[in-house]
């Protein structure tokens, strides 16, 4: 039989199952965090013994953004 091509293929699962497919619009909004979290964050990461990943995990946010607030912060 082959394989359909993608927008046949969609056809197909739409008239199984017209439920299925879930949009996703936009990224996901974090709330916005206070400047003392920040500054405290970048604290940490600067003066940290273990890796950058471990204080992103600890304060509940990703490596890049730790780096990023660290950029904002110092330049």
């Amino acid at each position: 039989l082959g394989y359909p091509c993608r927008d046949l293929l969609r056809a197909w699962i739409h008239e199984l199952d017209p439920d299925s497919r879930q949009r996703v619009v936009g990224r996901a909004v974090s709330a916005p965090r206070p400047p003392q979290l920040k500054k405290l964050a970048v604290l940490e990461l600067c003066t940290r013994e273990g890796s950058a990943q471990v204080v992103a995990q600890k304060l509940g946010v990703s490596r890049p953004t730790l780096y990023n607030w660290k950029n904002q912060l110092l330049g």
